[in-house]
């Protein structure tokens, strides 16, 4: 059995939720004000989801986007003793922070070394490559293996261009799972993407700003131990149930 706990918030009121994709339940939130960084110490509700994951639960990996890159996250999720959480190995995957340095290094990677992944569109072609890069940020414990890096590739077809008016996009995935090829290592990060929205579309709330009087009442600030404060992780637990029994979905 294997824990794989995904990172998702929204904007306005930043609440991450972890979940436990294979089951598609919600282990874990953390409600804050909208005026706080997605990057702001994510690593509170990450514990909290490890520690909810069922005693049966032998393998953990996490996976996460760009929030996630964080230095006091990423140095307790590569440390296997660490505190306030399950010893070992937790595999992770996580988007990263493009740096000139590592934008760089994706530029020199030979036009060999890249595969596609994903399912085939009509007018992207999506490829990923290994990527020989070493940052400087020093997130590994001492003597551990320096992260592995797998650059992303978009280009758009018959001179097609992105939003931002480019024909080429670059992303890159870091992570500590050396024996996965890039594609694996890619499409299984990538799967965590939609699961917040599934969890929004089932809760019947807007997953974008743009209908903010459909969503529920919630505590305004300061925010206060109240019965707007607790009720919130009952939406969870409703969203478990709907999961795990079918008749409780209506």
């Amino acid at each position: 059995m294997g824990f794989v706990s995904n990172g998702n918030g929204i904007t306005f009121w930043a609440m991450p939720v972890k979940q436990y994709p294979e089951m598609d339940v919600v282990l874990a939130d953390e409600f804050r004000d909208g005026n706080v960084p997605a990057q702001m110490a994510p690593l509170t509700v990450a514990q909290a989801a490890f520690a909810a994951a069922p005693k049966t639960v032998t393998s953990y990996y996490y996976r996460g986007d760009s929030a996630c890159h964080e230095k006091g996250l990423l140095r307790w999720l590569l440390n296997e003793k660490r505190e306030d959480g399950p010893g070992g190995f937790i595999g992770l995957a996580i988007s990263a922070r493009m740096s000139e340095a590592l934008h760089t290094a994706i530029l020199e990677v030979p036009e060999s070394g890249w595969k596609a992944y994903g399912k085939p569109e009509p007018d992207v072609d999506r490829e990923c490559a290994e990527v020989v890069f070493v940052s400087n940020e020093e997130l590994e414990p001492q003597g551990a293996k320096p992260l592995r890096y797998v650059a992303i590739r978009l280009r758009k077809r018959q001179g097609g261009l992105f939003a931002d008016g480019s024909s080429v996009l670059h992303f890159a995935v870091l992570s500590n799972i050396w024996d996965w090829e890039p594609v694996k290592l890619v499409e299984w990060h990538r799967e965590k993407a939609g699961t917040y929205t599934q969890f929004l579309h089932r809760q019947r709330w807007p997953s974008t700003t743009s209908d903010i009087s459909a969503l529920p009442k919630l505590p305004t600030l300061p925010f206060s131990r109240g019965d707007g404060f607790r009720g919130l992780p009952k939406v969870c637990v409703r969203y478990n149930l709907s999961i795990c029994l079918p008749s409780c979905r209506s």
